[in-house]
Order: C-alpha cells, then structure tokens, then sequence
C-alpha cells in the first residue's frame, strides 16, 4: 500500500469556521446588544414598525419568512399579479413570533404578493444605511440600520433582529428543534471606524426555486468594517480582484477580506495591499452553450463530468453573448436549482449566436477553501503632484489557492480503502462499485435498491438493482454516475415511486452505470508578479510573471511531474496621446504559457476561439486548448482623427501545440461633426491556421462589416443600412463546442434598418436577410461550399406613451430559415425561431378603470417533469404522507413511498413534505406562449370623477390567463391561441402539450368599502393540462359564489356565502387521482365582537358533493357537515390568545374508496365524525422577549389523534 499525504486541512475547513462563527457570533451579538440597548430607550406607541414587502411566490410554494414579532391584526396580503385582489385572512397563518409566513393552499402559478404589517416596537428605529460594495438589505430584504456617531466621538454602534429557538413536536412525528437568529448592526465604534453588517441564521429548509432576479439567502452573514486607509469585510462575500493577466479571482465565498492602502512616503507614491481567507460556496466552471436554431431555452448547465440538475449559487453566473456580457432579468432568466438558463425576447437564438457562462455551482465533494494575499505599491510620481497622470511604476504581488480539504472524507462516505485507491491512483480516476448496504428506511432521501439476477436475451446472467421494499433481504443505497448516451446500463424511468429511479435498460441501453467516481482532493496555487514603468510620457512597458502549481491528488505524490509551469506577458503601451488633430494610441503584447499552467479563473478573451479560428462558439475556462500551451504576439495601432473618424490595425501570431494561426484586423469609423454626413464603420478580421493538431486543425476564417446610418427630420428618424460577410474554412479537428456546427461555411447578409422617435413614440426595426453555403460532404472545403439556406429576420421594438397612462412595449423577433432540397434529404430541417414580449396598461376614466395585458411567446424546449416530495420538516412542510392509502397495491403498507400516497396537509405544521417537479434528461422542442389580461373597476374613482353616485359603491375585477407549452400544432395557430391546439392530451406519436394552463375569473363588489354591509358574486375556471413522467393529468376547476355581510348590531357581523363548483380531474397513471366532483355548498357564520380586544365567530358549513367518475370501488357522493368556531382575545400587546375548533361528519355514498379522489371529496376529512382544532397563545415575557406556544390537534373518525405541539421562544434586541 502506497503511504498517502497528511489529510489535515489548510486553510481550516469550512466545519470549523462554522463552529467557530456559531461559537462567537452570540457572544458579539450580545455585546453589541447591551451597547445598543444603553444608547437610546426602547420606542412606545403605535404605528412603529411598518413594512411592506412585495415577494414572488413560485406554484407549489407555500412558506415565506417575515419580519418578527408581528403586531396582532395587522397583517394585509394582497396579490398584485396575475391578477390584482386581497388574500382572506383565512388563506395563510402568520406565526406572530418568528415572523413565519404560511399560505393555506399554493398557489398553481407564480403569484406577486404584497404583504403589509407592523412588527412590534424595537430597541432602536431602523434607518438606511449608506452604500456599500455589498448589498444593502439583509435576507428579508429590508434595509439595515446605520452607523451613528455621537457627539463624544464614543461607541454609537446600533442594533436591530431577533433571536427564535423553537421546540416542534407530534404524535406522528419525532421531536425537532427550530432555530432563527437576525442581527442587523451599525455605527462608529471608534473615531473614524465604522461598522455594519447583517446576520441571518435560520434552520428552514428552502428548495432552490424562482428565477430572474429574486435571490434569497437565508443563513448570511456579512460584517463590514471601515477605517482611516483600511477596510475588512467577513462573512459571505463577494471576492473580485483585477488588474492581472494571469491571478484574477471573482468569486462568492464565505470568509474574511482585508485591504490596507499604503500611504505615500519617499518614491512610494501609494499601494494598497490585500488578503483574505474563505470556503467557497462553490466550483467554478465555464461553459458553452451549444445554441439550437430557434430554441431560446432552456440550456443546461453542467458540472466538470457532465453531470446535469447541478445547483448554481445564486447571483454567481455570467453569461456572454457574442463577447458583450448579458444582463440576469432583462436578457435571460436562470433556474438556480435545476441549472437552466433560458433567454428572452431581447436576443433571437439563432445557430450562429454564440453564448459562454461562467459560473459556480454546488458539487459536492470535499469542502475547498481559498486564500489570497497581494500587495501593488506605486513608485515616482505623487498622485497630487501638478499636471501628474499617473505613477512612473508600478510593482505587484498576489498569490492565489485553490484547496480541498481531505481530512473531511469520512463526510464523503470515504472509507480508508477508498483513501488509499486514491493515494495509489495519481491523477487518474478511481471507478468503485457504487452500491453501498443500508438498512431499510422508508423516509430515506434517496430511493433504495435490493439486487437480483436476471437473464439476458443472450443466455447471460447479470446482477441488476430493482427498487427494495421493507420486506427485501439486502438494501442498497446506489450511486449512479452519467456516461456518454449508449454507454450505460440504467436510465432514468417515470413511475409511482417517489424519487428518482434508475431501471436497468441493457447493455448500451442507458445513459447511467452503478458505479462511482471517487473524489480527489486538489489543490491550485498561482504566484504571480508585476510590474510596469514609464520611460517617456505615455509609453509604458510592462510585463507580468507566474508560477502555477496545480496538484490534482494532494493525497498522492505520483504524476506530480506536470503539477508546476510558468507563464510570462511583456509589452509596450502608448496611451492615447492627444494632438491638436486627435490622438493616437499603440500596444505590443507578447505572452507564453506552458502547457501545464493553470489559473483559478478566465484570462482568455470571451471570444478568444473566435478570434483564432479555434471554434464558432466561444471559449470556455479550461478548456482542451489549455493544454497544449500558448505563445502569442498581438499589436494594435489606432488614430483618431478629430470631426472626421478612426481607423485602427491589427496583427497578430498565436502557437497553440502544434497548431499555428496569423490573424490581421482593421476597423474604421466615420465619425463627422456635420450633421450632413452619414455615420459609418467598418471592421474586418482575417485569419490564417496551420498544423497537424487532432484537436484544432487548420484552415482559414475571414469576416467583415459595414455600417451605415443617417439622421434625419432632425434626428428623428435614422435609416441605417448593414451588410456582414463571413467565410470559414476548417479542415480536421474540431472543439466539442462545434460538435453541432458546421465547420465549413460561409454567409452573406443585408440587414436594412429604421427608427423613428417623437415624443410619446419610440420604434426602431430592422430586417435580416441572409444566404448561407456549406458543404454537401461533411468534411468539405471552401471550394465545395453549395447554396446551403436562405434565411429572414426581423426584429423590432415599440414603445408608446399616450394619454389616460397608457403605455406599451414590444419587442418582437422572427425568423425563418429554410433549407434547399440538397441539404433537406441529408436531414436538415426548415426552422422558426420567435422571441415576442408586449405588456400595455392603460387607466383610463380618470383612473377609475385599470387594464393591464402581457403577452410572452417564446419558441423552446420543455423537459418532461417528475413529481416528488422532498422531507422538508414541519416547518416549510405542506404535504403528509400515508403509506398505503394511494393506488390499491398488494402488500401495501409497504413502507415505500408513491406519489399517489403523498396528500396536502389539514391542519397547521401536519405536514413535512414538500412537492417539487425535478426535470428529465430529455427536451422536448416546444412552443411556449404566456398571455394575461387584468381589468379593474374602482367605482369611488369613477363617481367622483363623473358624479355617478351608484357606482361609488360598485366595484369590479376580472382576469384570464394562457399558458402554454406544446410540441403539436403549427407556431401560428398556438400564437393566435387556437383553441384547437391548446391543452391537448397526447395521442400516439403527437407529443401534445407539455405544460397548459387557462383560467378565467371576475368578482362583483357593492359596498366593498362598508364594513357593516356588502355583497361579492364572483366565478372562475380553471383547466390544465401537464406530462408528467408517470403520467398526462388534466384538472378543471369552475365554481360560482355568492357572498354578503350584514351588521346585525354593533357587535354581531353575519356572513352568507353560497357556492356551487366542479373539480374534475384525470390521470392516466393513477386511477385514485381521476373524479368529477360537484358540490354545492351553503357557509353561514356569525362574528361577534364585544370588545376591541376579543372576536368570536361561529359558523357551519353544508355541502353536498357528487363523483361523476367514481368507480365501483370507490364513492360516488358526500354530505359534509362542519361547525367552525374561532376565538380571539388580544388584552394587550404582549398577551394574546387565538383558538379554533372544527367538528365534521362526513356521510359518504357508494364504497370507501382512497387516494385523492377520497380526500377532495371530504376536504381532506375523511368519512365519520371527525374533529381539528389549535390555540395559540402569545405572552410579551418583556417588551423585547416573547413566547409562543401553538397546539394543533386533528381526530380522525377511525385513526389515532393526532397533535403537534410546537413552543418558540424570541427576543428582539
């Protein structure tokens, strides 16, 4: 056995750091509390403490996190899209507390919440802090207090959060502890210190969901502190450091960041120096997008191994779009979770459109810690010095590391056998068995296997892995690890097991193999050093040296020959030297790198590849050509001419291995002061390769654009015409980035423009007229190229600003690309590619109408979903699980979970389950269309403005929504929203739609602003259509509602709401998810409110129910019968008292039957006499400490009772 390498972490691994923060933080918090406390009193009286938070809910979501401890009554959710109305508070529970935020039942689609409330008074009133490099707001979004400083010139340091400990336990469950610690601090804790940071540390599950813009996270710590010439920043950070060729750094970490600037003393005019340590939150990769004609997403991110689903840290990606960097939000959404970007209208794809992610993302492994040091230090010339421009040198350090930590292996899994194939194996893969024997566990994470033989149609016997049930002799937990497609033996299959199941499929028959790689550690340190000098005004040389030492198995000293390499850069750079008739700049750059150096981040340009003829698509971070080492020369001159324009030159000569490429630029701009003269550029690009390399090949690359526009009616209007030829040839090789490329092309296009601006009216389109030529043979040559395409874009947008607040935008691009008859019958395929969004609104009558519309059409790829239920805890929790009430199965209980077997909670923190939609491996090529429409009636608006008195006491909303991904119908019909093509189910090789929803409501309000009279008559629909991986389901919804309220006195307020509705559903994989139930339903309640302090209402609650669809094994009808009682009683405000009681009998007709057809029938009751209830009580231990304790408690008509306790302890400081 070969003798490894010491496994103790330096820097300490991130566990430690941990401990250490968990250790220290309280006591610092404490600290700071008692000086905060002693600054100021504590604020009395009401209407402290007002917020207003505005969220996005994603479908399936249901648990926010407010600001606590909440004032009693004083919460307000109302939703602001899809459509605008006020949630009942009936719809969520608000823990008062720990400020945890419930919605009863999720919504289906991604909903915009403004939630307002107080929270009660604090030890000190927030206030805005100034701007710092890092965000300004704290996880909950709200903004942290501010440094203060006294008039003494003592401490004025302020403090603001709140610390939860709480105790969760159940009949049903084991006990759980719950934990939540906010800190926001602030202030001058010495003369010409500050500080300011936030702490959040919660112990609440959250599924990596949303998209665009919103990021949320939840356990953050961020701590800065700033003095004369110095500043430290700890916690989770953002690390960037520029300014080298060779040790940039950027990435999100969790650690410590020190800068010092060097004061000016002798010839050292100024420096800075810098250090830091830190876990980062993860791997850092770049990645090529291999774009498809027409499909703007989405586009899976991958790990180094190819591995898909990987989980991007959020707010890590940049993504480049032909070279410029893209905007998150404006120009592409990314799914953090999932790892999937997709682009919006801003930018068609098309294939020639080249797209490049740097990103980070969560790999597992071992835990990788960073450090960095650096110092720069200017030399000569005083930065105040007169007519000074900058230092006459400049010299520079920096060292960078990169590090796993392998004395935390046993986290892994690894075992000393393990440890050792890795310290025996170099830098080589280890491949071991992937199965590992567990007990059975019936709430493990992952799905577990038993093994069986089985015989292959050639007579051969092999040993499989099939799912396991609690009965199975042995139990695996099985790895299983992505090879190349018909390289495996498994492949992911949609079924009834909840979780995701690999199924043997044969040899060469999947994508997957029971085997794992075995981490190992690695470690990357880069030694870089700088400098620069001025000889003459503005001509400076400079040149940059690094050392590489990059280990990739720090527990084995074999292959360490190649671990160490060096690069140099040293050129020349003339500054823009200003003439009285312009100025003139120049470079030399002449770089080396060996073929074994290696740095922590990009250093290549982003269209590197491009530019030398290396690929059609960009240049990912280490990538192949990394290998084979580099020596590059580049020049560039540039002369600007004052009124007229520039022209500049480039040249250029790169050694990459055994290939070699020339390349020659030159771009001209016509750039005139007088009005009369049109603008115009130019630029061209020419490149020559060589060589024998497998990987690159040769050939040649030529490219070049003009650009011409003109402004007239005094600039109103500017036609603008372009004209782009390019022409590559590659003979062999190609970079995998090319793989769906053609490698021999060529291209001609006219893109005619214009825009037009006036006041209130802004629009500009352009057309794109392109023919293409490839070769007929796949490894053609220039002189092979045949008419190959002809293609034609448009792009547009318009914006326009009228009267009565109307407003509109659109952005609209279209493009359709047909193939000769050639390249047809060789499988090429006609495409259309369409990016469209428009949204409008207009207020029309004074205000007292509001329309607003939005309209989204995308052509993409949809993956087929597979539902699962992930074990969140009570917490975040809004599913149970009942083991052997879904499908009638034999053997059930079985103790394995089915989806049919997981049902939406009754009662509060019941459930510990939470339902997610984990994408498959496939993606379908669909067409996705997301139209809205919102209307607003506000009667008080309209009759003060008119004088029609009727209406001030009328109200009225209404609203529709189409959402639609489908792989059927043509893209014209599914634009124009054909009802013909929408929702359809799939039939026999029609894929149908993927994803369908359309919903319909609107709601009649007279007297909405009298609280002691009113009546509501409102009605929705509701139909959607989604493929699953087990199955197609398809659920309608439609109801009718009538709602009034009458005073009966100065304390009693009556209630009447009369409702009919149908639920209909089906599912082609579970029959006990398929009825058709109407209901008609009668809910009288009376409140009562003696006192300002106390409400009681009493209720019942009648419906009659019939299952259209019910089978002879299952009901066919219901009666249900429930008296709801709630009780309030708030004396003060630290004391109050919430209890509710429910009792229900269920009459069922028909047999028993089970599933979710059984539960939406009861309402999640279940047939018999049943009875729920809670309490709730809040007591103010002082003003700044609170306790709660909620009980729940549901008893079943023929199971045990079942209770959940939960106790929570908070203090605000």
């Amino acid at each position: 056995m070969l003798p490894r390498r010491s496994r103790l972490p330096f820097p300490l691994a991130t566990g430690v750091t941990r401990r250490a923060l968990r250790f220290f933080l309280p006591l610092a918090t404490a600290v700071l509390c008692s000086i905060g406390a002693q600054a100021q009193d504590i604020p009395e009286g009401p209407g402290l403490g007002a917020e207003r938070d505005t969220v996005e809910v994603q479908a399936g979501a249901g648990f926010l996190q407010l600001r606590g401890p909440i004032a009693p009554r004083s919460v307000r959710v109302d939703v602001i899209a899809p459509e605008a109305r006020t949630l009942e508070p009936g719809a969520y529970l608000v823990d008062l507390a720990s400020g945890a935020f419930r919605l009863v039942a999720p919504f289906d689609t991604l909903t915009t919440l403004v939630i307002a409330y107080r929270t009660l008074p604090r030890v000190v009133a927030p206030a805005p802090l100034p701007r710092f490099e890092e965000p300004e707001t704290d996880s909950t979004g709200r903004q942290r207090p501010p440094p203060r400083t006294g008039a003494s010139g003592a401490s004025t340091v302020t403090t603001s959060g709140s610390i939860t400990r709480g105790v969760v336990a159940g009949s049903n469950r084991d006990v759980s502890l719950t934990s939540g610690l906010r800190l926001d601090i602030g202030g001058e804790i010495a003369p010409g210190v500050t500080v300011s940071g936030a702490l959040t540390d919660s112990d609440t599950p959250i599924v990596p969901e949303g998209t665009t813009q919103t990021l949320s996270d939840f356990d953050r710590v961020f701590v800065r502190v700033d003095g004369p010439g110095a500043a430290a920043r700890l916690g989770d950070i953002d690390l960037a450091l520029d300014g080298t060729s060779f040790a940039p750094i950027r990435r999100k970490v969790q650690g410590a960041a020190l800068s010092v600037n060097v004061p000016a003393r002798g010839w050292i005019s100024g420096g800075r120096v810098e250090a830091g340590a830190s876990a980062v939150r993860g791997r850092f990769r770049s990645q090529d997008l291999l774009l498809i004609e027409g499909v703007q997403g989405p586009y899976r991110l991958e790990g180094d191994r190819g591995e898909p689903f990987v989980l991007v840290v959020p707010g890590s990606e940049r993504l480049y779009w032909d070279g410029r960097p893209l905007a998150r939000g404006r120009d592409y959404t990314v799914d953090y979770g999932t790892g999937e970007v997709t682009f919006t209208a801003e930018n068609l794809v098309t294939a020639e459109r080249r797209a490049t992610v740097d990103f980070e993302y969560s790999a597992g492994g071992y835990a990788r810690t960073l450090s960095v040091a650096g110092a720069s230090l200017d030399f000569g010339r005083s930065p105040a010095a007169s007519g000074a421009s900058g230092p006459l040198g400049t010299f520079g350090i920096r060292v960078l590391r990169e590090a796993d930590a392998p004395g935390l292996g046993d986290a892994l899994g690894l075992s000393e056998t393990d440890l050792d194939l890795i310290a025996a194996a170099g830098d080589r893969d280890v491949l071991v068995p992937g199965e590992t024997r567990v007990p059975f566990d019936p709430e493990s994470a992952t799905l577990l296997y038993t093994a069986r033989d089985t015989t292959l149609a050639s007579g051969e016997t092999v040993r499989i892995f099939v799912p396991a049930s609690a009965s199975a002799d042995s139990v695996f937990r099985v790895r299983f690890s992505r090879v190349r497609q018909g390289q495996g033996t498994y492949r992911r299959a949609g079924q009834a097991l909840n979780g995701i199941l690999y199924e043997y499929a044969g040899p060469s028959g999947g994508d997957y193999v029971p085997f794992r790689i075995l981490p190992r550690p690695a470690s990357r340190t880069v030694l870089d050093v700088r400098a620069s000098a001025e000889p003459l005004a503005g001509l400076t040389a400079f040149g940059e040296l690094a050392r590489s030492l990059d280990d990739a198995n720090t527990l084995s000293d074999l292959d360490a020959a190649d671990d160490g390499a060096t690069a140099y850069e040293t050129g020349l750079r003339f500054a823009p030297e200003a003439y009285a008739w312009g100025t003139v700049e120049a470079s030399l750059l002449r770089r080396d790198r060996a073929r074994d150096f290696r740095t922590l981040d990009r250093v290549r340009a982003i269209d590197y590849n491009r530019r030398w003829n290396l690929a059609r698509a960009g240049t990912p971070f280490e990538a192949s050509i990394d290998s084979l080492g580099e020596t590059l020369t580049e020049g560039l001159a540039r002369v600007t001419a004052r009124g007229l324009g520039t022209v500049g030159l480039e040249a250029g000569k790169v050694a990459l291995g055994a290939y070699r490429a020339r390349r020659a630029g030159l771009t001209a701009g016509l750039l005139p002061d007088a009005r009369d003269l049109p603008l115009a550029s130019y630029a061209l690009d020419a490149v020559d390769s060589s060589g024998d390399d497998p990987l690159l090949g040769s050939g040649s690359f030529f490219r070049q654009r003009l650009g011409l526009q003109r402004a007239l009616l005094g600039g109103r209007l500017t036609p603008s015409l372009g004209l782009e030829q390019e022409t590559r040839e590659q003979i062999g090789g190609a970079l995998p980035q090319d793989s769906l490329l053609a490698a021999t092309y060529s291209f001609v296009a006219v893109q005619p423009g214009l825009a037009y601006t006036s006041r209130g009216l802004s629009a500009s389109g352009q057309l794109d007229l392109r023919q293409e030529s490839e070769p007929l043979a796949p490894a053609g040559t220039a002189e092979d190229l045949a008419d190959a395409a002809r293609s034609l874009g448009i792009e547009g947008t318009l914006r326009v600003q009228g009267a009565a607040g109307f407003r509109s935008d659109l952005r609209a691009a279209f493009r359709q690309r047909q193939f000769t008859d050639a390249f047809r019958e060789r499988g090429r395929l006609d495409t259309e590619s369409l990016a469209l969004d428009w949204t409008a609104r207009a207020a029309p009558l004074a205000r007292g109408l509001d329309v607003r519309t939005r309209y989204v059409a995308l052509t993409e790829r949809t993956p087929v979903l597979q539902e699962a239920y992930v074990l969140v805890g009570p917490e975040a929790g809004l599913y149970v699980w009942r083991d052997g009430q879904g499908e009638p199965r034999a053997g059930e209980p079985d103790g394995r979970q089915q989806v049919d077997e997981f049902f939406p909670e009754t009662t509060p923190y019941e459930g510990s389950y939470l339902r997610t939609f984990v994408p498959s491996d496939e993606l379908v090529p669909s067409v996705g269309v997301d139209a809205q429409l919102a209307l607003r009636m506000d009667g008080a608006r309209l009759a003060e403005r008119y004088g029609a008195t009727l209406l001030r006491h009328l109200d009225a909303r209404g609203s529709a929504e189409v959402r639609e991904k489908t792989a059927s119908g043509g893209l014209l019909r599914v634009l124009l929203l054909d009802p013909g093509v929408l929702q359809q189910r799939p039939d026999g090789d029609a894929v149908g739609t993927l994803d369908g929803r359309f919903r319909a409501e609107g709601e009649v309000s007279l007297f909405p602003r009298d609280a002691r009279r009113g009546l509501r008559l409102g009605g929705d629909h509701l139909t959607t259509t989604r493929r699953l991986a087990a199955g197609a389901e398809a659920r309608l919804t439609q109801s009718l509602r009538a709602e009034g309220r009458l005073a009966l006195g100065p304390a009693f307020l009556a209630r009447l709401t009369l409702r009919t509705e149908r639920r209909r559903a089906t599912s082609t994989a579970f029959a006990t998810r398929t009825f058709d139930i109407g209901a008609l339903t009668l809910e009288p309640s009376v409140t009562w409110t003696p006192s300002p302090e106390a409400t009681v209402t009493l209720g019942a609650f009648a419906s009659t129910r019939t299952d259209r669809l019910a089978t002879a094994t299952a009901p066919d009808g219901a009666l249900l019968v429930r008296v709801p009682a709630d009780a309030r009683w708030a004396p003060s405000r630290r004391v109050s008292l919430t209890a509710r009681a429910e009792l229900s009998v269920v009459s069922l007709r028909g047999a028993s039957g089970g599933g979710l057809a059984l539960y939406e029938l009861t309402d999640g009751r279940g047939a018999g006499t049943s009875a729920l209830g809670g309490v709730q009580a809040t007591l103010g231990v002082t003003e700044a400490i609170r306790a709660t304790v909620t009980y729940d408690a549901r008893l079943p008509a023929s199971a045990p009772l079942v209770q959940t306790v939960r106790v929570t302890l908070s203090a605000v400081f």
